[in-house]
């Protein structure tokens, strides 16, 4: 399944219906600063993001145009409206049970609210395609097959059934019909509900979001950390970086609290960090010399620190993370973020990068334009912000799409 369409209706500075195309691999929003350029992308996260997040929740109060707030106070408006299309392996996984042509159109809309609530509109299956399964696929015989050749819709079939429930054969479709209308929800048409929630809903791509934001600190207080929640030095997108690192290194919360574990800890992260390293070289032509390294500081009142560090062999020192190629600390971080879904094959992702690379050279940018053309796009369907022409390919420029701040306080971004 892909994302065709986004109709974005209103949202911060996005004060009239706007809509853009999606490429079926990369799309490029191009625009200044305070464009509106980040507002895109996370009115589009929210919609249906990859974990239960708050942050990346609708919130009228924050997100609602403020000159309109006030209006719109007790309703629940629009915030943008998604439309995608089925692959065929998509439509094959219905057909595989109810035959050939049960779904009779391929793309479908789904409407988020600013109360987090969706509606699906643009669902249709072929109700004959339907009635042939069941003829076929239950022993009605002859006089079964004539009395449900007659049904034009499901309550028509819900009739039948139940009006001729000594006909051999009709116990067990009324069995069914209940199975689909009870998988239907609340939905009007229950064919539709029910291939809608169990075959279509779930093959729905989750939409994953990096940005500068998400970035491995260099001091972790490992004794904060073990408390599951970011509090103190950590501030909640350092929390999930970190997490994300100890997750991917396969560590426990109690590897990092015992006395005895540390070195195996450290071990574990060293090894993680090598893999990535490894990985990104294949990308990172700037400086070849680089690499993360960890220690572990015991301090005072038994807290332990992990400090990350970059190494650089050609001049044999380490700096703190911090002070040290804040573009190398991009793709590490992104590295690192992106392992959290890599490989994940019970759920598809659409990637939206914010600025990807911001702090990167030129000659770096195109390294990042080469990873996310042959690394990324071929998985998955990639939509990025960016203000810098390096971070353009000037032979596809089909897949660019502008925005703009008309400052009309009527208008807003276009």
């Amino acid at each position: 399944m892909k994302l065709t369409q986004v109709k974005l209706h209103k949202y911060k500075s996005f004060l009239t219906e706007q809509s853009y195309a999606v490429e079926d691999r990369i799309t490029r929003i191009v625009g200044k600063n305070e464009s509106g350029k980040t507002a895109l992308l996370e009115a589009l996260a929210k919609s249906n993001y990859f974990e239960d997040n708050t942050e990346f929740k609708f919130d009228k109060d924050l997100d609602y145009p403020r000159s309109e707030l006030i209006k719109a106070k007790k309703e629940n408006p629009v915030v943008l409206t998604c439309e995608y299309e089925l692959s065929d392996e998509d439509v094959e996984s219905v057909e595989k049970v109810f035959g050939r042509g049960i779904i009779s159109k391929q793309t479908f809309s789904l409407t988020s609210y600013y109360d987090n609530t969706r509606t699906t509109t643009g669902i249709a299956v072929d109700f004959n395609v339907f009635k042939d399964w069941l003829i076929t696929s239950f022993d009605v015989g002859d006089q079964g097959k004539e009395l449900l050749r007659v049904a034009t819709s499901f309550s028509d079939m819900e009739n039948i059934v139940s009006e001729n429930e000594t006909t051999p054969g009709m116990k067990e479709i009324q069995a069914e019909l209940n199975k689909i209308k009870k998988g239907a929800g609340k939905w009007k048409n229950p064919l539709e509900g029910y291939i809608y929630i169990t075959y279509i809903s779930p093959a729905i791509p989750k939409l994953w979001y990096f940005s500068d934001y998400f970035s491995l600190p260099c001091r972790i207080n490992l004794n904060e950390f073990s408390t599951g929640k970011p509090t103190g030095s950590l501030s909640s997108e350092e929390f999930k970086i970190v997490k994300a690192l100890f997750e991917l290194s396969g560590l426990q919360l109690s590897d990092i609290q015992s006395e005895t574990n540390f070195e195996s800890f450290k071990a574990q992260l060293e090894a993680t960090s090598n893999s990535i390293t490894d990985d990104m070289f294949e990308y990172w032509t700037t400086n070849q010399n680089l690499e993360i390294r960890f220690d572990i500081e015991h301090a005072s009142n038994n807290i332990r620190y992990l400090n990350i560090r970059i190494y650089n062999s050609k001049h044999r020192v380490t700096l703190p993370l911090k002070n040290r190629s804040k573009g190398f600390l991009w793709f590490f971080s992104f590295l690192v973020w992106f392992s959290k879904i890599q490989g994940n094959k019970n759920s598809k992702y659409i990637l939206l990068l914010d600025e990807p690379g911001l702090s990167l050279h030129a000659s770096a940018q195109n390294d990042l334009l080469r990873f996310i053309d042959e690394k990324l796009a071929p998985e998955y369907q990639v939509i990025y912000t960016t203000h810098s022409p390096f971070m353009i390919d000037s032979l596809k420029l089909n897949e660019v799409r502008t925005v703009y701040d008309t400052q009309n306080p009527k208008i807003g971004s276009v």
